[in-house]
């Protein structure tokens, strides 16, 4: 009877993954050999790290809607404001994609953009299709077009587009004060929203996986991508509530034939 429970445990599809990617944090910066030139820096993040620097992502997208949350130091504050290092920043947009379609100096036409804060005709929280409706990218160098100033300049920070159009869903931006900014990060960003229609099916990959990227700054002073895994969907939750209640149930038989 034991052997037919394990097997039956087997059997259920346990979708427990990986949905949180750290960074470098509070990183020492030295021997940091900046350059105008790609890799630009060897430190992790370029400039002023309570401005720029990113702890950790965590992102979980579930069939029917997503969540994101970013732990970072950010030189606009808890509004996420534009703001002036030297040049005029700002936060970049929050980039999901299908593993394998695009990196983080290249986001291409398949992938989706969350906005943190609204730039242009892109609103706060909007989920918008790179590709679609005249949407493009644009790197940090494209932006800002300095040789004044060491950035990231390849990175693609900002979706850009004279008429986006409606956001394809629109969602929430919550940012609250958690850390110090030196041994955690000062704020946590939470980005909440539906899952536009097929959002779900044309981002993940045969492997259940989902890959994004994000700079702090359009600057990319400092950024993280990673792969995570999606949320199991419901009918996966429900496979293996049924299995461990299945499983539950022949304890108890043993159990109670042991008793007898």
């Amino acid at each position: 009877m034991e052997r037919l429970a394990f097997s039956l445990l087997a059997c259920v599809p346990l979708a427990f993954g990986q949905y949180t990617v750290t960074d470098p944090f509070n990183a020492p910066q030295t021997n940091c050999n900046y350059s105008l030139v790609s890799p630009f820096s060897n430190c992790d993040v370029i400039g002023d790290k309570n401005k720029y620097d990113i702890e950790k992502v965590d992102v979980r997208v579930g069939f029917d809607t997503t969540t994101v949350r970013v732990y970072l130091n950010y030189g606009g504050g808890s509004t996420l404001a534009p703001f002036s290092d030297g040049l005029p920043l700002r936060i970049g947009d929050f980039f999901l994609y299908r593993p394998g379609t695009s990196t983080a100096t290249n986001v291409g036409s398949g992938a989706y953009g969350v906005v943190l804060n609204t730039h242009g005709a892109f609103v706060t929280g909007g989920v918008y299709a790179v590709g679609t409706n005249g949407i493009n990218t644009a790197t940090a160098d494209q932006l800002l077009n300095n040789t004044g100033y060491v950035y990231r300049r390849n990175v693609d920070v900002l979706m850009t587009g004279a008429a986006p159009g409606n956001p394809l869903s629109l969602g929430t931006v919550n940012v609250s004060t958690v850390g110090n900014g030196t041994s955690t990060a000062r704020f946590l960003a939470t980005i909440q929203f539906a899952n536009p229609a097929n959002f779900f099916n044309s981002l993940i990959n045969a492997n259940n996986e989902i890959a994004f990227s994000f700079s702090s700054a359009i600057c990319a002073n400092d950024l993280i991508t990673g792969t995570v895994s999606a949320v199991p969907e419901p009918a996966e939750w429900a496979a293996l509530i049924a299995g461990l209640g299945l499983i539950g149930v022949f304890v108890r038989r043993r159990r109670h034939g042991l008793s007898s």
